[in-house]
């Protein structure tokens, strides 16, 4: 198991498994920035979601507001391995994928 499997393992705790989870990948900054104000918008809902995000890029990981509210978790999760991603995929469980 790697390293960023055993931090996703961890941080999965934080989700609520009575909740569908919604996880939405982004590889730039620019998509990161694009997917603020759909994830508020989720948020506003009337439906609850466990809302996660996996960044590809590790700059765009260093460079954003790892406690923002908006998300239940904030992960980095680089394609470079398929197997090993689908591995992380799959622990998260979710519902949705964008």
């Amino acid at each position: 198991m790697t390293s960023i499997s055993k931090n996703l393992k961890k941080k999965k705790i934080r989700l609520n498994p009575y909740k569908r989870t919604v996880l939405f990948h982004c590889s730039s900054m620019g998509e990161y920035k694009q997917v603020l104000p759909i994830v508020h918008n989720l948020r506003q809902s009337s439906i609850d979601y466990n809302i996660v995000i996996s960044l590809f890029s590790p700059s765009v990981y260093e460079n954003i507001d790892k406690e923002n509210q908006l998300f239940d978790i904030i992960t980095y999760i680089p394609f470079d391995f398929f197997l090993q991603t689908l591995k992380d995929l799959y622990l998260l469980n979710s519902f949705l994928g964008f």
